[in-house]
């Protein structure tokens, strides 16, 4: 029978088809970051979360609880580090761990040595439970966290209670930007020097000298500190900038990266 057979194929297609596109329309809304996102970023260890806020409010210990304002959207900036990254010590590895928040319906890896990312908004205050789903050693069932959501006004109260800096992170980045002489080469005012200019550079699409073209974002940004002759753009020099790794930690990586975002 013609018609069963085109059916019984017909019928599971437009099924399949129609939870495809649900899960893409979830997905695309984990992947895309409004503007006035609040970013927040994560560290993971053996064994715990550290949550660091823009500002310089930084959160960890046992439990350690993420607060974030009820109805406005969250970007999670994430990465696996060691316990002691300025350590010497062999076993002192840093290991893949999965961020899971099981009352969002949202996991994302956490990988050492670049950065992934996460978006979401919560529509009520609550307490919610944050697990590790990713075994990582013997502490593994021990990395729980929590990410409390309460509403604006608390949230904002409760971000400026502590002394954290003038500038928080992006201040820090700011003042290896100078010690480090980032700014013979990279101006913030647009004029070209020896390397591309920092105002504007984030999310913007630069081409390579192989002619790749690469959005300069976390990783991108991350990559050219640490490994500067990794991907050169096209028509500036190659060899001039310095390797930086092994002399910043992840937490400098990431401050200049901070005050390389505020060069508008």
């Amino acid at each position: 029978n013609h018609t069963a057979e085109f059916l019984w194929s017909f019928i599971p297609l437009c099924i399949f088809m129609g939870l495809f596109g649900w899960g893409w329309v979830l997905y695309h809304e984990m992947r895309t970051f409004p503007a006035d996102s609040l970013e927040v970023n994560v560290v993971a260890k053996k064994w715990g979360w550290r949550f660091v806020y823009k500002n310089g409010k930084d959160i960890s210990g046992p439990d350690a609880t993420m607060v974030i304002p009820v109805g406005r959207p969250v970007k999670l900036v994430m990465m696996s580090d060691k316990i002691n990254p300025e350590g010497k010590d062999p076993n002192d590895k840093a290991v893949l761990h999965s961020f899971f928040v099981p009352a969002f319906r949202l996991k994302q890896d956490l990988v050492p040595g670049r950065y992934t990312a996460l978006g979401f908004t919560v529509d009520k205050p609550g307490l919610y439970n944050v697990f590790c789903a990713e075994y990582c050693g013997t502490g593994h069932s021990r990395m729980h966290g929590l990410i409390r959501a309460v509403p604006k006004d608390e949230f904002e109260k409760w971000l400026s209670t502590d002394e954290v800096g003038l500038k928080g992170i992006a201040g820090i980045g700011q003042t290896l930007y100078n010690a480090k002489a980032c700014s013979g080469c990279h101006s913030l005012d647009g004029k070209r020097v020896v390397g591309p200019t920092f105002k504007g550079l984030f999310g913007r699409t630069e081409e390579m000298e192989n002619g790749l073209k690469v959005v300069a974002d976390e990783n991108y940004l991350r990559e050219s500190i640490l490994q500067a002759n990794a991907k050169i753009v096209k028509g500036y020099p190659a060899g001039v900038m310095p390797v930086f790794a092994g002399q910043l930690t992840e937490d400098d990586v990431k401050a200049l990266i901070e005050f390389i975002k505020t060069a508008k």
